[in-house]
């Protein structure tokens, strides 16, 4: 139970809503629909509510008097983690036919409000009512799943904070992290140091106790109506690849017949020019008989930068996949900025490395507009990371498979560099 310790100073919370989708569920695919609860955990819940505050009282016969030892108490007291196979519905009342409100699925956490018999009323996200209280890991049951299912986040709580490469303040600065950032603990250095993750291990270091606030995070239910949004979302974003790949083939079609058309009136010029070669004056001739008084007209094809950023947006919520290149079932960051330029004639690089020597050119990252790429560096100084700029000292990134597609502050490490690829 060393996590314990960590408890008294950490705060325990629930993940913020969606985070369950980018992590993978898809609640329209899930078919382990049940209110029976599993075997074993009851007793353990009669237990929990009856004996949470016993006391002991041991009699001293020297001195006859009487000491009062309160048996220890969980940090999870009030919060249960879900064990289900799958999810456990939520219900708008304590009995099987109430109307379901929500889904609590396997590792999230409750709030534990009351409990009704073999009934619990719990809130977690915006979902609250009843479930089987068999299906509630909770008090010190529910410490043992900490490591298995919650998540230990390090908050910035100052202006840019110095990601350290060893546990010491005078260690080389791998990046520089802003203000509300949050970052992923990975273990717990000395009482001073958080060792800690950023873009899937992309910038490892350490950071100072100080400087950041710590608490511990997990996913929580998701209502019907978010689940059913989110269905929505997903829909609408699939929607909107489908259009704008009809629209990109519709222009590719339109450009290659024009190209054809100009290069078959090439040659028939070219055949014209050489029948007049009898002609006194060639030069007069072969320019009359090659303009024959139509116009071409080219269509403009004005800034671009605004429907990428929307179109690029779409996504936000849909999953991380390292290697990916779906926007719709998954992509890593270059993969994602490479496909959303794909869809509008653009082609870049596949790897951000790639990306960042090979396209557009290069701009200020005080200067950047929305379109614009921007890259981050590793450890090592190696280019790894890229997002998209959208403004407003905004980014839209595939992140990492914790956070998948989001949106997020453009200085939430060091840029490296940006590149422009709309002229």
């Amino acid at each position: 139970m060393g996590f314990r310790k960590d408890l008294a100073k950490a705060g325990i919370v629930l993940a913020a809503a969606g985070v369950i989708f980018t992590a993978g569920v898809t609640p329209v695919s899930a078919k382990v629909v049940s209110d029976v609860g599993v075997a074993g955990i009851t007793r353990q819940l009669d237990k929990f509510y009856t004996n949470k505050k016993t006391v002991k009282k041991t009699s001293v016969k020297a001195s006859k008097k009487e000491t009062v030892t309160a048996k220890e108490v969980s940090e999870f007291e009030n919060v249960g983690i879900s064990i289900a196979s799958n999810y456990v519905n939520i219900r708008k009342e304590p009995n099987t036919d109430s109307e379901i409100v929500g889904k609590l699925y396997k590792g999230c956490a409750a709030t534990i409000l009351e409990r009704k018999g073999e009934w619990v009323k719990i809130k977690s996200g915006n979902a609250k009512g009843y479930i089987n209280a068999d299906f509630l890991a909770i008090g010190f049951d529910a410490e043992e799943l900490v490591d298995k299912y919650g998540t230990r986040w390090a908050t910035v709580n100052v202006d840019g904070l110095r990601i350290r490469m060893e546990p010491s303040l005078e260690a080389k600065i791998a990046t520089v992290v802003a203000h509300g950032e949050k970052l992923l603990v990975v273990r717990v250095e000395d009482k001073n140091w958080y060792e800690i993750s950023m873009d899937d291990g992309d910038i490892t270091g350490y950071v100072y106790s100080e400087y950041v606030d710590i608490d511990v995070q997990f996913e929580h239910a998701i209502t019907i109506e978010e689940e059913q949004a989110e269905i929505q979302r997903q829909k609408e974003a699939e929607e909107a690849l489908k259009r704008q790949q009809e629209q990109q083939a519709a222009r590719e079609a339109a450009a290659k017949k024009a190209r054809e058309e100009a290069a078959k009136k090439a040659k028939e010029d070219a055949k014209k020019a050489k029948d007049k070669n009898s002609s006194k004056d060639k030069d007069k001739d072969t320019k009359d008989d090659n303009f024959d008084g139509e116009v071409v007209e080219y269509e403009y094809v004005p800034d671009m930068a605004d429907e990428i950023v929307a179109f690029a947006k779409k996504f936000v919520g849909n999953r991380y996949v390292y290697g990916g290149t779906s926007l719709t079932n998954g992509c890593d960051c270059s993969g994602f900025v490479q496909q959303v330029y794909k869809n509008f004639g653009i082609t870049i690089a596949r790897d951000s490395r790639s990306q960042c020597r090979t396209s557009g050119y290069e701009v200020s990252i005080n200067d950047v507009v929305p379109g614009d790429l921007i890259f981050y560096t590793n450890n090592s100084g190696v280019v790894s990371h890229v997002a998209m700029y959208i403004g407003n000292g905004k980014i839209v990134h595939a992140a990492d498979p914790r956070s998948g597609i989001c949106i997020g502050n453009m200085r939430y490490r060091s840029p490296y560099k940006a590149k422009r690829i709309l002229n």
